[in-house]
C-alpha cells in the first residue's frame, strides 16, 4: 500500500515541478521528454533484473524502481500535451488534448484487457488467483513501450510557434 501511496504523490509531485521547470527552460522540451522517457526505460530495467532475480530482491531495491517507473512515465504525459499542441498550434488546444487523451485511455484500456486473456497469465476467474510468475511478459512491454517513445521524439522538430505568439503578447503589455 505504502509503495503506490508513495508512487502516486510523488508522479504528482514531479509532474508540476517538471511542468514548471520547462515552462523556465524555453525550447527544451523533446530533450526533457527523451530524458524522461529514457529514465522510465531505465528504472523498468531495474525492476526487471529484480524481478528475474538477477539483482536482490530487497526492499530499498524495489521501492525506488517502481517509484521511478510512475514518477518518470507520468511525468512525461503533460510534456506530450505540451508538444502536441505546439506541433498543432493553429488547431485549438482543447481538440488536441481530447484526442490524446482519448488515445491514451484508449490505449490503456486495451492494455489492461491484456490480463483477462486467459492463457496470459494464468488467471484462475473462480477466485481471481493469479500465479505471478506468469506475467514476467508486463515488464518487457512497460520497457518497450518506454523505449519506443523516444524514437518519435527523434524524429520531431520542435516548432514554438504559439509559445512565440505567448511571449510577443506579453512583452507587448
Amino acid at each position: 500500500m505504502w509503495l503506490g501511496l508513495a508512487a502516486i504523490f510523488i508522479s504528482a509531485l514531479l509532474g508540476l515541478v517538471v511542468g514548471r521547470i520547462t515552462d523556465l527552460l524555453y525550447g527544451y522540451l523533446r530533450t526533457t521528454l527523451v530524458t524522461f522517457l529514457l529514465a522510465t526505460c531505465g528504472c523498468c530495467y531495474w525492476f526487471y533484473l529484480i524481478s528475474s532475480g538477477i539483482i536482490t530482491n530487497s526492499h530499498w531495491q524495489i521501492y525506488p524502481s517502481v517509484i521511478g517507473i510512475f514518477s518518470f512515465g507520468f511525468a512525461t504525459s503533460p510534456l506530450f500535451v505540451e508538444l502536441a499542441v505546439e506541433i498543432a498550434f493553429p488547431c485549438p488546444e482543447q481538440v488536441v488534448t481530447a484526442f490524446l487523451l482519448v488515445s491514451v485511455n484508449m490505449f490503456s484500456s486495451m492494455s489492461l484487457f491484456a490480463f483477462m486473456i486467459v492463457n496470459s497469465g494464468e488467471l484462475f476467474f473462480d477466485f481471481m488467483i493469479v500465479n505471478s510468475e506468469s506475467f514476467g511478459w508486463v515488464t518487457y512491454c512497460l520497457m518497450g513501450f518506454s523505449a519506443v517513445g523516444v524514437f518519435p521524439l527523434l524524429a520531431v522538430k520542435e516548432v514554438y510557434a504559439r509559445s512565440n505568439i505567448d511571449k510577443t503578447d506579453l512583452n507587448l503589455t
